[in-house]
C-alpha cells in the first residue's frame, strides 16, 4: 500500500505543478465537466489547507 500513497502523492505533485505553470483553470474544468469555481477551491485547498505550499 505504500508504494500506491507513493505514486498516488506523486500524480498530485505533478498535477499541482502542471496548474500552477499554466494558471488556465478553464481548460481543466472543462476536461473533468466541473465549475471553473471548483478547481480555484480544489487548487487552494491543496496549496493553503495542506500545507503544500509552493
Amino acid at each position: 500500500m505504500g508504494e500506491i500513497n507513493d505514486i498516488g502523492g506523486i500524480s498530485l505533485s505533478l498535477f499541482q505543478g502542471i496548474v500552477m505553470i499554466t494558471l488556465k483553470l478553464w481548460p481543466l474544468a472543462d476536461y473533468f465537466d466541473l465549475d471553473e469555481d471548483y478547481i480555484k477551491k480544489a487548487l487552494h485547498y491543496w496549496t493553503e489547507c495542506r500545507g503544500c505550499g509552493l
